[in-house]
């Protein structure tokens, strides 16, 4: 336990990484009430990071609040920037891991996780690119490594692969549920025939369906920089690594 151990010098570090995750409100959840009979450094609780007036650094304290108000006023102008939106599937548990670096992406990129609803209800498609309502946009759908997908969901990618999304993954088989079973796998695999046609990930990678494209067997990182789509940033070292996040207005 860190107990009176913390400083800015100590919770910038997890601030920065909860900014670059893209949280952009943080709150302090208790300042305990210290009488000044209680001597110092006074009453804390036992877990947390203990922030109380009798703190070494408290008179000082109000540049660093300040950073993180001006951090956080920034973090809600315009719009999230990510190239990649990672469809996360549907089964349980089904859980988002914490920001990181995807190996076939690389450094550089960023991007978002979404489930079947925001595919079934809110995604469509605008000048090849994919789009939510409230103006985010995404250069790529990415479907999770399986060969499993309700007919539904399988049935509306290919209508935005159709309008002129880039899809990347590999082709369904079979429905995981048992609705209208076995209909619904004979309906996952005439889509997926259809889309996908004879990519087979080796020798056949990608295949286009109406305005849009489908890719299997490479990576995303090559299919960005082939669209002429650069990282936000690189580093001279492949050791290095400078987290980020990116917006625009």
């Amino acid at each position: 336990y860190r107990h009176w151990q913390d400083s800015p010098a100590t919770l910038k570090q997890s601030t920065d990484r909860a900014f670059c995750e893209g949280i952009n409100r943080l709150m302090v959840h208790t300042i305990t009430a210290t009488r000044p009979g209680d001597g110092k450094p006074g009453y804390e609780y036992y877990a947390g990071t203990h922030l109380n007036p009798n703190i070494t650094w408290g008179e000082k304290a109000g540049d660093f609040f300040s950073y993180i108000s001006r951090c956080q006023y920034m973090l809600r102008e315009g719009q999230f920037v990510a190239d990649v939106l990672f469809y996360n599937g549907d089964w349980a548990p089904n859980i988002v891991e914490p920001k990181h670096i995807n190996p076939s992406l690389g450094k550089g990129y960023d991007y978002d996780v979404c489930n079947e609803e925001i595919i079934l209800t809110r995604l469509s498609v605008k000048d090849g690119l994919l789009m939510l309502p409230d103006g985010m946009t995404y250069r790529m759908l990415v479907l999770p490594d399986s060969t499993n997908m309700p007919a539904g969901t399988l049935k509306k990618i290919a209508s935005l692969v159709a309008d002129g999304a880039t899809v990347v993954g590999r082709p369904p088989q079979r429905d995981p549920g048992l609705k209208n079973y076995p209909e619904c796998d004979r309906e996952v695999q005439s889509i997926a025939s259809e889309v996908w046609g004879k990519i087979d990930g080796v020798n056949t990678c990608s295949a286009s369906y109406g305005k849009g494209r489908v890719f299997f067997g490479k990576d995303l990182r090559s299919i960005l920089l082939e669209d002429g789509i650069q990282p936000d940033f690189e580093t001279d070292s492949d050791d290095a690594h400078i987290d980020f996040i990116h917006r625009t207005t």
